[in-house]
């Protein structure tokens, strides 16, 4: 026979195995964490008490990577927090920076800045004591691939600008050319009316 009290006061669902004597904590909440005590009453051992605590941790999502492509090239890395998470930077096995927060209704943010001209590869690591998740970024700034979208705005308006002038150049080009193309024959006319008259003497 199994008896069972828990605490804190909130009771997740727990199933005993009649067999075996185990136990199964489920649907697990973070408030759920707290400590738990097991006593098992046993007609031939007697009474024994098992005291454990349980600290529930959220399996983390993988944290995401905003690159900034300027002057000096910064990238910002962010996860939601929770508890005992911790967020790294990376360059190749090298810990670079690391933030945490107790504050668990807060998204946690951890900014690096590199140099421009730097090859590396970098990756920014979330982790807490049951799982960890890593996001890679190649080539720091300089992979395309990671340009964030207001520089993609920026590019696609210069770009189109670009298009404009070369257009209205033609344009402008053109009506030089026809306007040209106009005068020469106007110049070229009254020479061909003058090899057209005879000159008669008069006696």
């Amino acid at each position: 026979m199994f008896q069972y009290s828990v605490q804190p006061s909130i009771q997740p669902s727990l199933r005993i195995g009649s067999v075996t004597g185990f136990f199964t904590l489920s649907d697990l909440q973070i408030e759920d964490s707290g400590v738990y005590t097991v006593e098992n009453a046993d007609e031939d051992e007697g009474k024994t008490t098992h005291t454990f605590q349980l600290t529930v941790y959220y399996v983390l999502s993988k944290p995401q990577v905003t690159v900034h492509d300027n002057s000096s090239c910064s990238m910002v890395c962010s996860v939601e927090n929770g508890r005992d998470v911790t967020l790294s930077w990376y360059r190749g096995g090298e810990i670079l920076n690391q933030s945490s927060s107790p504050d668990l209704n807060i998204t946690l943010s951890l900014p690096l800045k590199v140099d421009e001209q730097n090859r590396d590869s970098y990756r920014c690591e979330a982790a807490n004591p049951v799982s960890k998740e890593t996001t890679v970024v190649p080539n720091s700034c300089i992979d395309p691939s990671k340009v964030t979208d207001g520089d993609e705005r920026t590019r696609g308006c210069l770009t189109i600008a670009v298009i404009c002038v070369l257009f209205a150049s033609g344009l402008v080009g053109l009506a030089i050319y026809l306007k040209k193309g106009r005068n020469g024959h106007s110049q070229d006319s009254p020479g061909r009316k003058q090899d057209d008259i005879q000159y008669t003497a008069i006696t």
